[in-house]
């Protein structure tokens, strides 16, 4: 009902918020919606919109304990296996593991470009910065370093990474790093279609 959100077509299953907290805001026709529980405890779930364009956007929050890695690694094939029919694919979201973790990053599948590591191979992309925010500090759990745990995951042969960016990542009160617009900074990614 806001203003800013009139433009926005919006993915929600069945009209509501999916009770995995996934939301997907499209200025292009969202054609199909699909949601999908993920095996864990935590009830997480994979929402995805399908494009007029032909792109499949799916977002997730993966389940979030450190040791849950053979969890996340099932929740991973679970996503990509329900988007292996779609053409082109999107995935986004806070996938709850670091680069190089194991089993997690081994179920990655090969055929989706990472935004970040194709475009800044070199920096390290922390969105869970325990020495930068507090907040992350705060939430996070004994022995966690700072790490990337949100990704961009694009499967194309006709959309291209173009550019990617952390934002959230300045506190909202000048050296105050108690206070971020959330504990994870976001990232914000450019593909396009030449």
């Amino acid at each position: 009902k806001e203003e800013w959100a009139k433009p926005y077509h919006l993915a929600l299953p069945d009209g509501r918020l999916d009770r995995g907290g996934q939301l997907i805001l499209s200025k292009q026709k969202i054609t199909k919606t699909r949601v999908k529980t993920l095996p864990g405890e935590q009830s997480r779930t994979v929402l995805v919109a399908c494009l007029e364009s032909g792109l499949a956007v799916a977002t997730t929050h993966m389940e979030s304990p450190l040791a849950d890695g053979p969890i996340r690694a099932k929740q991973l094939k679970a996503i990509f296996q329900m988007l292996q029919n779609d053409t082109e694919a999107l995935v986004l979201g806070d996938l709850n593991f670091g680069d190089g973790e194991k089993p997690d990053s081994a179920e990655l599948d090969r055929n989706y470009v990472d935004l970040w590591t194709t475009l800044h191979p070199k920096d390290s992309g922390f969105t869970w910065n325990i020495e930068a925010s507090e907040m992350a500090k705060r939430g996070s759990f004994t022995g966690e370093k700072s790490r990337r745990i949100d990704r961009i995951l694009l499967r194309s042969a006709s959309w291209k990474p173009a550019s990617i960016s952390i934002i959230g990542d300045k506190p909202l009160k000048e050296g105050d790093k108690s206070l971020f617009p959330s504990d994870h900074f976001g990232l914000v990614g450019t593909i396009t279609r030449p």
